[in-house]
């Protein structure tokens, strides 16, 4: 449990620490940061004594300065990816947005910095930024240490704007490895100030971040509360992935069953005009990204897709849209509004629609 007193504490030491700063005239005080759902000092900033900072929960500026300089509030945006398909769909089950990490500077140059040429700035530079990637390594060392591996990265660009205010973004990317899969997330803090202030603005931010000090007593406290959340959502996690493995099971031991027959289920749909073609999915239709497109051409083959379980199949070519059901079946139609799962004649199978990927 948190005790005020810890705080204050904190505070009385800080504070003889920051007049001690500011008799050196280095011209930085110490802005503390208080965690906005109990109100505990998480940690301290160095930053210049003539910037402001807005104490507000969740503020939009936390920080303002002198010739026009604002720090916006830092955008948080997470993801987790996994080689699994299943484990993806689980996790997309559980409310996850799922993406495959890209490398941090593949996302400053085809991301950030197209967003904001097209709002009228022109890029400068962008720099990694290693005194932030080691206060992060250091954050990581105070955290419940699990089986998870934690990587960080940091860059920072810059770019000049049409207005004489100039925009420094810092892109901090942060990954956290287990044996299910990762999560990586993308946070961005967009510090803005005239020309003329901009590098010292800049530099000053850098600094401040790179040197912020924790709370030990609060880091402790998020401890408490990162154990149990990682427990909780351990055992829901694996519920879940049991249950979204089921289907695919069973879909493959059927296929498995089959072999390699070439044995053709045309007659058991040929009284339902809108199916050009029918099969069933045996072992030789499994198909791997590796596969060539050319190949398939070739062979006049389509390679069908299922995203949610990450199913790839070679089917004959001839028609747009393609059904699989859960005997290892699949029909092919021309008529985008056909839908096996209500017609009475085959709805006894569970259908899944298949995307044309090739």
């Amino acid at each position: 449990m948190y005790h005020a007193e810890a705080d204050t504490t904190l505070l009385f030491r800080e504070t003889a620490m920051q007049q001690s700063l500011e008799q050196n005239n280095d011209g930085k005080k110490f802005f503390y940061i208080k965690d906005a759902e109990n109100g505990m000092v998480m940690a301290k900033t160095p930053l210049p004594s003539s910037w402001t900072m807005d104490e507000a929960p969740n503020a939009h500026v936390p920080y303002r300065g002198p010739n026009k300089l604002k720090v916006y509030k830092t955008e948080r945006y997470e993801y987790f990816y996994a080689n699994d398909p299943f484990v993806n769909q689980t996790a997309m089950q559980m409310g996850k947005q799922v993406s495959q990490p890209m490398p941090l500077e593949d996302i400053v140059t085809y991301q950030i910095k197209p967003s904001m040429e097209g709002r009228g700035y022109t890029f400068v530079s962008s720099n990694s930024l290693p005194g932030v990637v080691k206060f992060w390594n250091t954050f990581s060392q105070g955290m419940p240490q699990t089986n998870s591996q934690r990587t960080y990265y940091a860059v920072g660009s810059e770019y000049q704007g049409p207005n004489g205010v100039n925009v420094f973004i810092l892109a901090l990317q942060t990954f956290t490895q287990n044996n299910d899969g990762v999560i990586w997330s993308i946070s961005t803090t967009h510090v803005e100030a005239d020309r003329s202030y901009f590098s010292e603005a800049k530099d000053a931010y850098i600094f401040g971040v790179s040197n912020t000090q924790l709370n030990p007593q609060w880091q402790q406290y998020k401890n408490g509360q990162l154990a149990a959340n990682f427990k909780r959502n351990d055992a829901f996690y694996r519920e879940q992935l049991m249950k979204s493995e089921v289907a695919h099971k069973q879909r493959m031991s059927i296929i498995e069953a089959h072999g390699n027959t070439t044995r053709s289920v045309g007659s058991i749909y040929s009284e339902i005009s809108d199916i050009s073609h029918a099969g069933y999915l045996n072992r030789s239709n499994i198909n791997s990204e590796g596969h060539s497109k050319t190949v398939n051409v070739i062979a006049e083959n389509t390679v069908i897709g299922n995203h949610s379980t990450g199913e790839h199949y070679t089917v004959p070519s001839g028609t747009n849209h393609y059904w699989v059901n859960n005997r290892g079946e699949y029909i092919g139609t021309n008529n985008s509004l056909y839908d096996p799962r209500i017609d009475n004649k085959i709805n006894d199978a569970e259908w899944t629609k298949f995307n044309v990927e090739q």
